[in-house]
């Protein structure tokens, strides 16, 4: 089978068939992935069972991972775990524990690694359970806002400096940073 690419919308994202993410993948197909994300931002793969160790090993291909610390869940580990789940027990995360605030705070709009002095490249999401409905994940391309502005709103903004505080976005949702955070 062949790699597919499909458009979603007319501004970002994009379907990707006739490719297996699961196993390992030869530089000319990544070369067509990279090439497809490049351009449409988004990649959707569907019916792509993931484990942890094919997720690195497909995330890998995109640069060095960047890993996570702190109240992350997934902290000490190569993922930026979204789940209600102890990574290392299995366990429900009582509701008060730290690792929750952060979870909380992840359902606010904001851009992954965005707040670091050299951002990530991209972040590979997987759904390994998915419910029935619901799920609430949006995206949004910063560069399709931006060329959909006029040539007079692109010079307003030309010189402007937005600058991300992690604490403030965080402090939103009751989560208390510490000194080593």
């Amino acid at each position: 089978m062949t790699l597919s690419v499909t458009p979603i919308t007319p501004v970002f994202g994009a379907r990707i068939t006739g490719v297996d993410i699961t196993q390992p993948l030869d530089d000319a197909t990544f070369v067509e992935i990279r090439a497809a994300f490049d351009e449409h931002l988004i990649l959707l793969f569907s019916d792509q069972p993931m484990t942890d160790e094919t997720q690195i090993t497909f995330s890998e291909r995109f640069g060095r991972l960047e890993g996570s610390r702190g109240a992350n869940p997934g902290a000490g580990t190569a993922f930026a775990r979204q789940s209600n789940l102890d990574i290392k027990t299995g366990e429900v995360i009582p509701a008060d524990d730290r690792r929750m605030f952060y979870q909380k705070a992840n359902m606010l709009w904001h851009a992954d690694s965005s707040f670091k002095e050299t951002p990530s490249l991209c972040s590979v999401l997987t759904a390994r359970i998915v419910p029935p409905e619901g799920g609430a994940t949006e995206l949004a391309s910063t560069r399709a806002a931006y060329n959909s502005l006029s040539d007079v709103e692109k010079s307003e903004i030309e010189d402007l400096v937005v600058e991300y505080d992690l604490s403030y976005s965080r402090g939103l949702v009751g989560f208390e940073f510490t000194e080593k955070e």
